[in-house]
Order: structure tokens, then C-alpha cells, then sequence
């Protein structure tokens, strides 16, 4: 009988852990668009208008959130991630497409609870301007 115990316990263990990391979900949407861009779940990209663009990411959790750790990377920039549920990077001088990737790693709920996750999304963005790269013709002084 014990061991059927232990065997429904782990079971249930197994289904809570994976129920719940099912219900983290990153989404982005790039900036710097020439239209309206809405938030999608694991995956964005868009050309974009102005050469210094960015990409949103938003953490999507069925429960509230207290805290997010993030992991980041891919294209030179800045990076705005400060444990909240939102991490935002913008592009660096120069580049004018790119991909990204930002990862929610650990998650505290405002009940207390924690857990760790693997949450990603990817953005690509590539410069269009309907011009010339401004930053291709700067002023030297």
C-alpha cells in the first residue's frame, strides 16, 4: 500500500510541476514599427521604421507575480530587465536588424511560491526606413 501512496504522491508532483510551468508564457512585440504591433507568445518580428528600434517582452502568468528573474541575449544593445514582468532591449547605434531572446528563468508569486521556468520568446526586427540610414550620414564636425 505504501508504495502506491508514494507512487500517487510523485505522480501528482509531476502533474502540478508541469501544469504550472504550462502556464508561463513570454510574449514580445517589436518597436519602432510602421504599424500597430500587438503582443504574441513566443515569437515576434517586423521590419521597423527608425534604425534604433527595440523589442517588448511581457511575462504572461496565470497566477500574480511578485518577482522575475530574466536571461538575455543576441543582438548588440541595451537591456531594461528589473525583476518585474517586463524586460525591454533596445538596439544598439548601428544596428539595424537583429534577433533577440529573452528567458524568464525564476518566478516568485505574490503567494509566496516560487518556481524555476524556461519561458522564452524570440524578436527579429530589420530596418526599412523607406530611405537612407540616417545614422549612415552623420555630420563630422
Amino acid at each position: 500500500m505504501k508504495r502506491y501512496t508514494l507512487m500517487a504522491v510523485v505522480g501528482l508532483g509531476l502533474v502540478s510541476a508541469s501544469a504550472s510551468a504550462q502556464d508561463l508564457v513570454v510574449e514580445c512585440l517589436i518597436s519602432g514599427t510602421p504599424t500597430q504591433q500587438t503582443l504574441t507568445p513566443h515569437f515576434c518580428y517586423s521590419q521597423t521604421n527608425v534604425p534604433d528600434s527595440g523589442v517588448y517582452f511581457k511575462l504572461k502568468s496565470s497566477k500574480p507575480v511578485a518577482d522575475v528573474t530574466w536571461s538575455y541575449g543576441g543582438s548588440s544593445g541595451s537591456w531594461r530587465c528589473n525583476g518585474n514582468s517586463s524586460c525591454f532591449y533596445t538596439a544598439a547605434r548601428r544596428v539595424t536588424a537583429g534577433s533577440v531572446e529573452a528567458c524568464v528563468t525564476r518566478v516568485l508569486y505574490t503567494d509566496g511560491t516560487w518556481e524555476n521556468a524556461n519561458a522564452c520568446a524570440t524578436g527579429e526586427f530589420w530596418y526599412s526606413g523607406g530611405g537612407p540610414n540616417p545614422l549612415d550620414h552623420e555630420e563630422v564636425e
